[in-house]
């Protein structure tokens, strides 16, 4: 099965802290083990941090581990879709975050629901070519 890929934005400073981490997030019920998280850090948590900071993996499918005592329980992403709670591990930090502002000067970036809801929001999907397009950009040097 291929990936999925999300954005995430955090607001959690745990994840800020160390170069690999075993943590969790709330993702829609389609997601699975090996899926990808770029997570994304408001300039409001830490202008260090702003922007796409890290790279997570789905490392383990809690669904059937925590039934109805989730901490995502009762919520729903605006993909109109209900979450699980899923363990993650970061895989990699990047050198230089990819910002809200090279996300808005980008023609394709500037489409994604994100950078147009203001980034307000926990959880988006990312199609592969927006995926391969923002990996292109952590690539390269920041502004």
């Amino acid at each position: 099965m291929l990936p999925q890929y999300w954005l995430a934005i955090t607001r959690r400073k745990d994840l800020l802290d160390t170069e690999t981490r075993d943590s969790w997030w709330c993702l829609p019920q389609r997601a699975n083990v090996g899926d990808r998280v770029l997570l994304y850090c408001p300039r409001s948590v830490s202008p260090k941090f702003q922007g796409v900071f890290a790279e997570a993996e789905v490392d383990v499918d809690t669904r059937s581990q925590k039934p109805g005592g989730s901490p995502c329980s009762g919520y729903v992403s605006d993909l109109n879709e209900g979450l699980a709670y899923m363990e993650i591990r970061v895989i990699r930090r990047f050198d230089s975050a990819l910002t809200a502002q090279r996300m808005k000067n980008d023609p394709l970036l500037a489409e994604m629901r994100a950078v147009r809801r203001n980034f307000q929001g926990t959880i988006f999907t990312l199609d592969v070519n927006t995926y391969e397009r923002m990996q292109f950009l952590l690539s390269q040097p920041g502004e």
